[in-house]
């Protein structure tokens, strides 16, 4: 019985199950991100190979949390307690290796001025041209990824780090099965950016962006 099987059998006892169950680690998933694909005959679930390293019982709550998604229930566990707490503490246990010279520069300036220099700086990354995801936060790797149209955007880019900053911050929320990014006072931080009407410049900015793209510049 593999360990997909076996969280069925724990969280799901009266609930048959006849699709063939497999779990495979895979080096396709970035940080500890995992997925599940099921069809009317197999449910495969994918994990980040960095699962193989982490108690059984964490990756049960993983799989749990798995099912309840897939079968659209709602549901409570031990194991789900421990994989939440899991998540919202591993990226501090990440020691950054690729560190962007320019991206760690503003990194400390912002850190300097709005969150008291707290926080210990992550990887900090180019990423590709994205204009819909202009950064992100990996929990599990610990980075701040920020998008190459934001290169040259000045105190928006601050901003948009900033934001990502304030995952780091704030960790995760977990209400029931869903993850809380945006938090009340998440939101309520992110209005302290001293950059008066940020999203509408923001969106400005981009809306500039795909005008060039459209036209070829």
């Amino acid at each position: 019985m593999n360990l997909a099987e076996e969280a069925h059998h724990i969280f799901f006892p009266g609930k048959r199950e006849d699709r063939e169950i497999t779990l495979k680690y895979s080096g396709k998933y970035k940080g500890y991100n995992a997925s599940v694909r099921h069809t009317n005959k197999k449910i495969v679930f994918g994990l980040s190979k960095e699962w193989k390293e982490v108690d059984e019982d964490i990756q049960l709550g993983l799989l749990h949390l798995l099912y309840l998604r897939m079968y659209k229930l709602r549901g409570k566990s031990i194991q789900l307690d421990l994989y939440n707490s899991f998540m919202k503490r591993v990226g501090t246990y990440v020691v950054p290796e690729k560190q962007d010279a320019g991206l760690l520069e503003r990194f400390h300036l912002i850190n300097e001025e709005y969150l008291s220099g707290l926080l210990e700086p992550p990887n900090l990354v180019w990423g590709g041209e994205n204009v819909r995801v202009l950064g992100h936060y990996d929990y599990g790797t610990n980075t701040i990824t920020l998008s190459e149209v934001m290169r040259h955007a000045g105190e928006l880019l601050n901003y948009v780090i900033y934001h990502e900053m304030l995952h780091m911050k704030f960790r995760l929320e977990f209400k029931g099965m869903r993850a809380i990014h945006h938090s009340r006072e998440f939101r309520e931080w992110e209005r302290k950016f001293k950059l008066e009407n940020a999203e509408k410049k923001l969106n400005e900015y981009l809306r500039k962006k795909r005008w060039k793209r459209f036209l070829g510049f």
